[in-house]
């Protein structure tokens, strides 16, 4: 089921225009302070009335200034996760699940699918941040939406917490394939759920589609690096070595070595790696203690906020800051064939590697 928003929208001296088609895929919303997300999602949910355009879900329409159609917001189906809970502190977590719920999907379903179970019967009050968040999604999930809204629903939690939520919200997205637009200050956070995005920059939409087709704009790419651009990368386990720490993995027809996680083989995982995290080399280099040292062409090198980013093609993406110093030292040019190298211990893990994920051919 798509969603059409083609609205305009001023606000003093603020001025909204978006117009794009989103599928039944998470899509990143990023964009600095001031950039309109939040109110994209107010006018979304029919929280905020746009002057003009038109806001549609498959054949339903939502919004229409020019047939006079303008659904309450309890009528458009859309769940809306804010970055606090907003739970009511004098119901169970039962009776806030249940708060608005259409009985299309048992409590029970959504409870254990995000490890809220044991939590039903106590109050918000004795929950912890983490936790408040799961309820809040379940909450929104049991309205049965058409469309989630994610408005930086991790954003005031620290990394332990967000680390917890963020596969939360993919298992959700697995689980019941709701569109869902992830609004983030944070490009990391949204590549862990999701490889599209939008960007927004003082209320126009500067890009919309594939993260690293977007990141083709050099306005994109300079407003991403400045939000903490980071690679993400899928990998397979090949094996593990709890002793030696880390883990033996494939990526694409390469191999990298990898953090330790408790994983089966075959196990499929993310991990995400800084792009000032990788070292390029125009050949293979002995005696590094980086462990992984991967072949790949440069496909591009790009401004980007003062500095210069190399995109290398290794099968997947991978952006890498270089300085102009080291580009003309390095003849670094699209074509050129190089390593990147990389520390084990420079690799995060984003989606922890999953024995369900098993892929046995």
């Amino acid at each position: 089921m798509s969603l059409s928003i083609d609205v305009r929208l001023s606000i003093d001296d603020f001025q909204m225009e978006v117009d794009a088609v989103l599928d039944n895929r998470v899509t990143g919303i990023l964009g600095p302070s001031g950039a309109g997300k939040t109110t994209l999602l107010e006018v979304m949910s029919g929280l905020r009335r746009p002057d003009a355009g038109r806001i549609s879900l498959g054949e339903r329409v939502l919004f229409d200034a020019e047939a006079g159609i303008d659904l309450p917001p309890e009528a458009r189906r859309i769940g809306v996760v804010f970055q606090e809970p907003r739970l009511f502190p004098h119901l169970t977590v039962r009776r806030n699940l249940l708060y608005g719920s259409r009985g299309r999907i048992p409590i029970d379903h959504v409870a254990r699918t995000l490890d809220i179970s044991t939590l039903l019967e106590r109050r918000p009050a004795g929950l912890s941040g983490g936790e408040q968040q799961r309820v809040a999604l379940g909450r929104a999930l049991l309205s049965a939406p058409d469309v989630l809204l994610l408005d930086e629903p991790v954003a005031a939690l620290d990394q332990g917490l967000k680390n917890r939520i963020l596969p939360f919200l993919a298992k959700v997205q697995t689980q019941w394939g709701i569109p869902t637009l992830f609004v983030s200050h944070a490009l990391p956070e949204i590549l862990q759920l999701t490889d599209r995005i939008m960007v927004l920059d003082e209320g126009r939409l500067l890009a919309h589609g594939e993260v690293y087709s977007c990141l083709g704009s050099r306005r994109v790419l300079e407003m991403a690096h400045m939000l903490g651009i980071e690679n993400l990368l899928t990998v397979q386990i090949e094996s593990a070595d709890p002793e030696a720490g880390v883990m033996r993995a494939r990526l694409g027809d390469q191999r990298v070595t990898l953090p330790f996680r408790e994983a089966l083989p075959g196990a499929v995982g993310r991990v995400g790696i800084r792009p000032e995290d990788v070292i390029l080399s125009r050949h293979p280099v002995d005696g590094l203690s980086a462990r992984n040292a991967l072949h790949g062409t440069v496909v591009d090198v790009q401004d980007a906020g003062g500095g210069l980013l190399a995109h290398v093609d290794l099968g997947c993406p991978m952006r890498v800051e270089i300085t102009r110093e080291a580009v003309a030292d390095l003849d670094i040019r699209p074509g050129q064939e190089v390593w990147c190298h990389m520390k084990t211990s420079a690799f995060r893990w984003r989606t922890p590697p999953n024995a369900l994920d098993r892929d046995d051919d």
